[in-house]
């Protein structure tokens, strides 16, 4: 009796233990979607267009540099006029989805005849197995079909997010509202052929470069286990008469920390011996003018994806043998705007505590004085002397072991990596600026700081924040006020 009385337990516990995520997915399944306008909702759209794409197909897959840079029609034109039946199928969208996500919905959607490109770009987490199931959550919202197309390696991180993204969808529809998109990171920004067309004029980066995430063409980006992965995938396709290709993104020349025929030859020949599948590109030919760029070392913009996609057409054709040359009309390099007129209204009350030096007509800060460092709150002023306070140094507010809470106002549109290192008793860090897209960030601001800290945003710009591009990375650390 009590070895049944044991099994029973043993079964009532797995039945509740199995109720309660099948309750959850019912319920995230069910619910009206609140996902599907942001930019992960157009995983979904490419995934169908790549599986429904009778006949030919030229895949070419990566993360957003791909979403930004390939003009896929464009490329499906111009071989078409030369005689080639290929649909161009662009599958590449969000580096905080990963690059192992797009190959797994992927792969069972090549066959005989395909191209696959696989141009992925120079970044740690893109050159590995990363996988985050909080935003697939995310991007699978309305679409669970997805979800059994996944890893199987990967469902238990799924499960374990599950909670998370029902309640968060649930607080959505509580309230009537909808995750809020940033600028063009939105689901509208495709057309039906998946092709990125919301306009992006210029470069909109500070001094038209992102110096928070510098490329470096090192082969210790790469982990020996994505390596493996990848031509594991590209052999699978093989088999059923497809053949893989290595390329490489759009590379901002203003980003790369070494350029040199050495460094870009060691880069092409560690690829070349660590893939099993050939590489069609030259990565010098990749490494672009600061001008074609839009608000990454790697997104371009509307020019530049036109420019880009004749450079990866150009490619094609030469792995097809087609020696004809493209006739594509590029646009002229967009011009960087001058900055716009800086901030000068806002809270001044601690410019004392400052350093100061004077730099194109307004004041950058190199520091803080003997007193400001024993402050427990600072307020980073908009003005000084009655000049703007435009930036501040990467280390101006490191090791300020008595610093609390720091406020950023709106004149402060770039943080830079570690900026409060060593501030061992920082709690908060306040944001002033309501528009994500106004104040550039890398993945690494918190480096250095105590686990706990925590960033405030204006209440009714938290879903923005927590969409954008690159905020959505501290999406952990982001809290409500005012």
């Amino acid at each position: 009796m009590k070895v049944k009385r044991i099994i029973c337990v043993i079964v009532v516990a797995v039945i509740v233990l199995m109720a309660a995520p099948v309750t959850l997915i019912c319920i995230g399944a069910c619910a009206s979607a609140r996902f599907t306008d942001t930019y992960y909702g157009e995983l979904a759209p490419m995934y169908d267009r790549l599986r429904n794409t009778d006949g030919k197909k030229i895949v070419i897959i990566g993360t957003s540099s791909v979403a930004f840079g390939v003009d896929s029609a464009l490329i499906e034109e111009e071989l078409r006029s030369e005689g080639y039946d290929y649909t161009v199928c662009n599958f590449g969208l969000y580096g905080a989805l990963g690059s192992k996500i797009m190959l797994d919905l992927s792969e069972k959607c090549i066959s005989d005849g395909d191209i696959v490109i696989f141009a992925p770009e120079p970044q740690e987490q893109v050159l590995s197995l990363y996988f985050s199931a909080s935003d697939t959550w995310y991007a699978l919202d309305d679409r669970f079909d997805l979800f059994f197309h996944l890893d199987w390696d990967d469902m238990g991180s799924m499960a374990g997010n599950l909670a998370g993204f029902v309640s968060e969808k649930m607080e959505y529809l509580r309230s009537g509202t909808y995750p809020q998109t940033s600028g063009v990171y939105a689901s509208a920004s495709f057309d039906d052929n998946c092709d990125m067309t919301a306009v992006r004029e210029n470069n909109v980066m500070n001094k038209g470069v992102d110096s928070n995430n510098m490329i470096t063409l090192d082969s210790s980006l790469f982990e020996d286990d994505f390596i493996n992965y990848v031509n594991d995938f590209a052999q699978t396709i093989r088999k059923r008469g497809a053949e893989m290709y290595y390329s490489f993104s759009p590379m901002n020349s203003l980003a790369v920390t070494d350029a040199s025929a050495e460094t870009i030859d060691a880069y092409y020949s560690f690829i070349d011996e660590s893939f099993c599948f050939d590489i069609m590109s030259n990565p010098a030919d990749y490494i672009y003018d600061a001008g074609w760029f839009y608000d990454s070392n790697v997104h371009v913009n509307s020019a530049g994806q036109i420019m880009h996609s004749v450079n990866l057409l150009n490619d094609i054709k030469s792995i097809l043998c087609c020696t004809t040359p493209t006739n594509i009309e590029i646009p002229d390099m967009p011009l960087i705007p001058d900055t716009d007129a800086p901030v000068t209204e806002g809270d001044n009350t601690d410019a004392d505590f400052f350093i100061y030096e004077a730099i194109d007509g307004g004041y950058t800060i190199t520091g803080v004085t003997d007193e400001g460092a024993q402050q427990s709150r600072l307020t980073i002023p908009v003005s000084y002397n009655g000049l703007a306070v435009t930036d501040y140094d990467a280390e101006a507010f490191n090791n300020l072991t008595s610093l609390e809470s720091i406020t950023i106002q709106t004149n402060i549109t770039y943080l830079y990596n570690s900026s409060f290192s060593g501030c061992s008793s920082l709690k908060e860090i306040h944001i002033r600026q309501t528009d994500p897209t106004q104040i550039s960030v890398g993945y690494r601001l918190l480096d250095g700081v105590p686990d706990d800290v925590e960033i405030y945003v204006n209440a009714a710009a938290y879903s923005a924040f927590c969409m954008n591009y690159t905020w959505s990375y501290y999406t952990a650390w982001l809290e409500k006020e005012w």
